[in-house]
């Protein structure tokens, strides 16, 4: 696991050591945790991906007695 050393103004520090007892968990823990939580929504699919990929339903779904059942070969 990398480590990272970087600097912020002793405010900024206060209110991180504050939230991260709040939290019960260690500052390096906090970090880490928004770190991933920000880098983490560059990996979510655009908007609207799914829509223009594969469509999307239109209207309103049948009624299950809409269909009438099917026959199944369940001795596979």
């Amino acid at each position: 696991m990398a480590q990272l050393n970087f600097y912020v103004p002793d405010d900024t520090e206060a209110e991180v050591r504050r939230r991260a007892k709040a939290q019960g968990v260690s500052i390096s823990a906090y970090l880490a945790a928004l770190l991933k939580e920000e880098l983490g929504a560059q990996n979510n699919w655009p908007t609207g991906f799914f829509e223009n990929v594969v469509g999307s339903w239109q209207g309103d779904f049948p009624d299950i007695d809409d269909h009438p059942p099917q026959e199944r070969d369940w001795t596979r």
